[in-house]
């Protein structure tokens, strides 16, 4: 708001001179019939209201036109359709090329996916025949290097000890030939051989 009131003496200035040479056109073509309702001479407080769609802004008598297209509401609206029904046509253009796009790199990313299933079906085929060790080794691929979330495969590829393998192992280092775990004590050792009762 203050901004405006700044600009306020410089604006009612000019709407003078606006005014004093709307009086001399008009004093030298008085035929020319204005087509703005507002009363001359513009006040300020009046040009402050105009709204910007005004005829103020697009009258034809400022240019001296008298052509349909300056003069005429119903042809300057229709001129606005036309350029509206042209840019949405340019818009449906724009978007068929979208589309377009849009559908080749859906299937251009479909074949790969398809073919990447398939390479990935032969491999796990091609592997499984190895572990059968009915063909020869296949050689590694950057795919075995990927964990795909199957924990089963790779461990059936790496060989990775059960867990009761492991306790067996473990046993042998630990304990040795010279322990005795338990695991092969007569029974009788824990009961009394007289009368067969717990100790």
């Amino acid at each position: 708001m203050k901004a405006m009131r700044d600009r306020t003496p410089a604006i009612k200035k000019l709407l003078d001179k606006f005014n004093k040479h709307l009086a001399k056109y008009l004093e030298k073509f008085p035929d020319q019939t204005l087509r703005i309702s507002l009363a001359y001479p513009l006040r300020y407080e009046e040009f402050s209201k105009m709204p910007l769609d005004h005829d103020f802004w697009n009258n034809g008598l400022y240019f001296q036109l008298t052509a349909s297209w300056a003069v005429e509401p119903n042809v300057r609206t229709g001129t606005n359709c036309v350029l509206i029904l042209s840019r949405l046509q340019e818009e449906y253009q724009l978007i068929a090329q979208e589309l377009a796009r849009a559908v080749g790199w859906g299937v251009s990313h479909y074949r790969r996916f398809s073919d990447s299933i398939a390479y990935l079906s032969q491999r796990i085929t091609r592997l499984e025949s190895e572990n059968d060790n009915n063909v020869e080794d296949v050689e590694m691929d950057h795919i075995d290097q990927l964990n795909l979330g199957r924990i089963k495969s790779e461990k059936a590829k790496a060989k990775i000890p059960t867990t009761g393998e492991v306790e067996a192992a473990l046993q042998e280092v630990v304990l040795g030939d010279t322990h005795n775990d338990g695991e092969d004590a007569n029974e009788d050792w824990m009961t009394d051989n007289n009368n067969r009762e717990d100790v």
